[in-house]
C-alpha cells in the first residue's frame, strides 16, 4: 500500500537493544518475537540479525523464538527455550511490551534472575515496570514525536496541494538501561 507512515526506526530501535547486550559481553542472546507476519516484528528481528552480523556472530536459528500475541503461546515459547540446554543463551532481548512482560515473568517463575544469570532488554516500556524487581531494560518508542509527526504529515499535505510523493518517516527510539542488563560480577557473560 503507497501510503503516508510515521514510526519508529524498528530496525534501528533492536539494533540498540541488541547493541547494549553486545557491549556487555553476551555473545548468545535469544530474541523472541511476536508474530513474524507483521512488519515491525520483521524489521525487528532484521535488526537483531544485522547487528549480530556485524559482530561477527550468527543469529542461530535455536536462539529465535516466535510467538503469537496470545499469552499462553508466549509463555509456551518462551519456557521451551528458556529450558533448552544446548545453546544456553545469556541474554535475551523480547520485541514487544506484551511477549517482554510475559518473558520477564517466565524468566523469574523459573528461577533465572536478572542481571545474575540472564540479561534482559525489552522493546517498548513495561506497562507494569515499577512491578518487575529488578527493573527491565528497555528501548523506548519517541511516542510524542510519532504522534507530532503524524498531525505534521498530512497537513504538510494539505498545504502543499500539488504534493504527490508518499511520505515514510522513521524516528529513532531511545535505551533506558536498568538493572535487568547491568554488568554484575558473576561471570556468566560468555565471551
Amino acid at each position: 500500500m503507497n501510503a503516508d507512515s510515521v514510526c519508529v526506526d524498528d530496525s534501528g530501535a533492536a539494533k540498540l537493544g541488541v547493541q547494549h547486550l553486545l557491549s556487555l559481553g553476551h555473545r548468545r542472546s535469544a530474541i523472541i518475537t511476536g508474530p513474524r507476519t507483521l512488519r515491525n516484528q520483521q524489521e525487528r528481528l532484521r535488526g537483531y540479525g544485522r547487528t549480530l552480523k556485524g559482530a561477527g556472530l550468527p543469529a542461530h536459528p535455536s536462539l529465535i523464538w516466535s510467538a503469537s500475541f496470545e499469552m499462553e503461546d508466549i509463555h509456551a515459547v518462551s519456557q521451551r527455550g528458556l529450558l533448552r540446554q544446548k545453546y544456553n543463551p545469556t541474554a535475551r532481548f523480547a520485541t514487544d511490551g506484551v511477549t517482554g512482560s510475559v518473558r520477564a515473568e517466565d524468566l523469574y517463575s523459573l528461577g533465572f534472575t536478572t542481571p545474575d544469570s540472564i540479561a534482559f532488554v525489552t522493546f517498548d516500556e513495561l506497562i507494569a515496570e515499577d512491578f518487575f524487581q529488578p527493573r527491565i531494560t528497555s528501548v523506548v518508542q519517541p511516542t510524542y514525536a510519532i504522534g507530532h509527526r503524524a498531525v505534521e504529515v498530512p497537513y504538510d499535505r494539505i498545504v502543499d496541494r500539488g504534493a504527490t510523493s508518499v511520505s515514510k518517516v522513521r524516528l529513532p527510539a531511545a535505551l533506558l538501561v536498568r538493572d535487568s542488563s547491568r554488568t554484575h560480577k558473576r561471570a556468566s557473560i560468555v565471551k
